[in-house]
This record gives structure tokens, C-alpha cells and sequence, in this order.
């Protein structure tokens, strides 16, 4: 019993199928791929492996604070900046 599959002499040549747009859209995405690897690795070397030297601090709001004047200061409010660093 053959398989379907298996090469048959029998049956004639065989075409193989064309290159079709999925195929272009794949090798695409596999350079895409490779491109985001390579430039992940660049910004490695840039900014070395985590933690991260250099990084801005962060603030939080003292406890009991109002989050809504929180907001206000990335608004642009230089006059007070919360005193407890994160981190």
C-alpha cells in the first residue's frame, strides 16, 4: 500500500509551486525580525545591561498628598517637586 504523500514515478512531473505574497510577507517579517534583534542589541551596547546608569529619578508623592496636585506638577509646576526618590 502507498502512502499519498510518497513520490510516485507514476504520477508525472511535479511543478514546484511558485514564490506567492505570503512567502515575500514572510521573508519580511523575518527581516523585521532580525532588524528589531539587531537594534535591541544596539541599544544594549548604548545603555548597558540592566540597571540602567544614568536613568532619571523618580518621584513619588508623600503619603497623605493629593494625587490630583500630583499631575499638576508634570504640568509644569517648577516651584515644588515631592522629596522622596524612588529606587
Amino acid at each position: 500500500m502507498s502512502l499519498a504523500g510518497s513520490s510516485n514515478p507514476s504520477r508525472g512531473p511535479y511543478r514546484k509551486p511558485s514564490t506567492d505574497l505570503y512567502t515575500v510577507l514572510l521573508v519580511v517579517a523575518l527581516l523585521a525580525l532580525a532588524a528589531g534583534t539587531f537594534f535591541l542589541y544596539l541599544e544594549t551596547l548604548d545603555y548597558g545591561s540592566p540597571p540602567y546608569e544614568g536613568a532619571p529619578s523618580v518621584f513619588v508623592l508623600p503619603q497623605g498628598a493629593n494625587p490630583q496636585a500630583g499631575s499638576m506638577l508634570c504640568l509644569g509646576d517648577r516651584g515644588h517637586r515631592p522629596s522622596t526618590p524612588v529606587g
